[in-house]
């Protein structure tokens, strides 16, 4: 049975290393961020990101993120293989639960979800998953 988590992530955290950088202010970047999570998820959230930004109005990106709490009155972490965008404005994405990742509590996790910025540090999220 799917169950669904909601909630945000509040930033505490971030710290970003140009990668590459080209000619018209272009650049590959590594980013860890880490936040706190309030809701369905309660605990702390660390993400390591690539972000290319092919101007300073938009991004896309990818990584991988650690989460270390509670889910569901379980206890444990689990890794989130994420994806979204930045347009200058809005930041969204979604994520999965990477296979075989649930420790504690939350072995087994299995999920997907996505998360969308609601002002420049809290992020609101949501996650459907299920726990075998």
């Amino acid at each position: 049975m799917t169950s669904h988590a909601r909630g945000t992530l509040t930033h505490e955290s971030w710290e970003e290393h140009p990668v590459r950088e080209w000619d018209g202010g272009g650049r590959i970047a590594r980013a860890v961020v880490t936040w706190r999570c309030h809701g369905d998820i309660e605990g702390v959230w660390t993400q390591v990101t690539l972000t290319a930004h092919p101007d300073e109005r938009s991004s896309s990106f990818c990584g991988l993120d650690h989460v270390e709490g509670r889910l569901g009155g379980r206890s444990g972490g689990f890794v989130l293989r994420a994806a979204g965008e930045w347009d200058g404005e809005s930041v969204r994405g979604t994520w999965s639960v990477v296979p075989g990742s649930g420790t504690g509590e939350l072995a087994g996790l299995r999920g997907e979800g996505t998360f969308t910025a609601l002002d420049p540090t809290t992020m609101a999220y949501t996650l459907d998953y299920d726990l075998t």
